[in-house]
Parts: C-alpha cells; structure tokens; sequence
C-alpha cells in the first residue's frame, strides 16, 4: 500500500516559508532525497492543489506495508537535522 506525506524543497523554499504553515506546534527538520530514496522513500515534486503558487511543495511516498513503512520512518528520521522547533 503506497503512503506518502508532504515536504517542502529548501532549494525552492525561503526559510520564512518553511513555518508549516503559520501551525505553531509545527517544527522543520530536514533530510537528503539521495538518503530517503536509498531506504525506499521516493519524493516527487508535485503540485498543492491548496496552495498553487507554492512551488516548492513535493510528497515523498512510500510503497509498502504499514510495518516497513514503520521501520524505513524511524531510519529516516535518523538521518533529519532539526532546523527549527516550535515554540510553545
């Protein structure tokens, strides 16, 4: 079963932008599409249908069943650098 969750490009991307948003218990991290693909993740730039001019935005997907999905997550969140926390 595919999955998939929306990102955001940095290169595509100003820092104001990347604030999920205006959510404040949001957060940013960051990852290498080169490392996610390499553990199963595939990101592809696509259109938000809820934002058209974000031209940044992308869904990085998964194909595969909820338990591998799971274990490849929590690989990936490994490899995430925390670029900003929410403040409470």
């Amino acid at each position: 079963m595919q999955q998939n969750f929306p990102v955001e490009w940095t290169k595509m991307d100003s820092p104001d932008e990347q604030t999920i948003l205006g959510r404040p218990e949001g957060g940013v991290v960051s990852f290498c599409c080169g490392s996610a693909r390499s553990i199963g993740f595939d990101a592809r730039h696509e259109p938000d249908p809820n934002r058209p001019d974000n031209t940044a935005h992308a869904n990085v997907y998964f194909d595969g069943s909820r338990g591998e999905q799971k274990r490849a997550a929590k690989k990936l969140a490994t490899q995430c650098r925390v670029e900003h926390l929410p403040t409470f």
